[in-house]
């Protein structure tokens, strides 16, 4: 969900270099409507930091402990966006801090009135991502994605696809000419593959995975 921004965005920075971490904040404080409220030179004080002074959002290098920072973001529910800076934008990386909640991911090459751009659409809920990092998040998605649907085998994605329509096991077995029972025998691997507890669970977790698409 989008939020409009504040007037002047709050601004927590956390990077162990003094010369990167100095320059991005002048060029932060240059920006009328952007205000540095921390810098701190490592990820130890970050959470605290986050606490007690609730920047709408933190730009943190990647070289140090963000998931920590983004799983005390997520606990404890803090409205700090999570923004990170890579010295090198690695396979993988970009993924995953998407996926814990990072809002942002750019390289430290990038201009710095790119990073000021992104720092206002993260605050205002969206996402910033540099062209590197949005290639590799793509090519993640499309891997996973391919894995997700090698988890089923073909006669189990059928079964679940007819699970999906509303039809009964009986109703299954005549369309797929198969014994009631194998039927049953289907929708339990595709419950322990999908961790679901029952038919209505499973097809929801297959939506969200996009095994039904």
């Amino acid at each position: 969900m989008t939020r409009p921004p504040p007037t002047q965005i709050r601004i927590l920075i956390a990077d162990p270099q003094p010369l990167f971490r100095d320059g991005l904040a002048r060029t932060i404080a240059a920006d009328a409507g952007l205000r540095v409220v921390a810098s701190l030179d490592d990820d130890s004080q970050v959470v605290a930091t986050l606490r007690r002074l609730a920047p709408e959002v933190a730009v943190v290098d990647a070289g140090l402990r963000w998931p920590r920072v983004a799983e005390a973001i997520a606990q404890r529910r803090l409205d700090t966006r999570l923004m990170l800076l890579a010295a090198e934008v690695r396979p993988g990386e970009a993924f995953e801090a998407v996926a814990a909640g990072a809002r942002g991911y750019l390289s430290k090459q990038v201009d710095g009135a790119v990073v000021c751009e992104a720092v206002r659409r993260v605050a205002a809920g969206g996402v910033a991502l540099c062209a590197q990092a949005q290639a590799v998040v793509s090519g993640e998605i499309r891997l996973r994605h391919c894995h997700e649907r090698g988890l089923l085998a073909p006669r189990e994605l059928e079964v679940l696809r007819l699970l999906a329509e509303g039809l009964s096991n009986g109703e299954i077995g005549s369309e797929l000419h198969i014994a009631p029972a194998t039927v049953k025998s289907h929708c339990t691997r595709i419950y322990q593959r999908l961790d679901a507890r029952d038919r209505v669970g499973a097809v929801v977790e297959a939506m969200r995975r996009g095994l039904l698409d």
